[in-house]
């Protein structure tokens, strides 16, 4: 009786560790493709994010600045003639892009988070499975949704 005790400790001690290796492994996937669909609408740099705040905050100046002077815009004055012809357009992509970014990030932010939560209340390997290709599926679809080059389903 002992013995088969000791056995049934060991299988759910086994069980217990597939679970939570798989767990973490989703967790680190989740995250590695999250990462992954943001770069299709920014550009993962060490320093960045500071620069797209600035870009940004130089072209909200710039479109109401009534006579602007391009000292004052080192951004887009750097980037008149390679972004586009003109400050002002440069200003406007830069707009464009924040404005991207504003609509994908929490979109991608919430999903990455909730698939996190569903992968934590998983007790079994094969529902961490499901909720990964649920993750996968949906991620896809919401990146074809904002206008990624992703088709539906399917991830890079």
């Amino acid at each position: 009786m002992v013995e088969v005790r000791r056995d049934q400790a060991a299988i759910a001690d086994d069980a217990a560790n597939r679970l939570a290796q798989a767990q973490a492994e989703a967790i680190v996937k989740i995250n590695v493709q999250t990462g992954k669909a943001r770069g299709y609408f920014i550009t993962d740099l060490p320093g960045q994010q500071l620069i797209y705040q600035q870009k940004e905050a130089e072209a909200r100046a710039f479109i109401d600045d009534v006579a602007p002077d391009m000292a004052d815009y080192p951004y887009l004055d750097a980037e008149v003639g390679v972004t586009a012809a003109t400050a002002y357009d440069v200003a406007l992509v830069y707009l464009e892009q924040a404005s991207k970014w504003r609509a994908a990030g929490p979109l991608l932010e919430g999903h990455r988070m909730s698939m996190i939560q569903g992968v934590a209340q998983c007790s079994t390997v094969d529902q961490v499975d499901q909720v990964y290709s649920g993750f996968i599926s949906a991620m896809s679809d919401i990146l074809f949704t904002l206008g990624a080059d992703v088709a539906p389903g399917e991830l890079p």
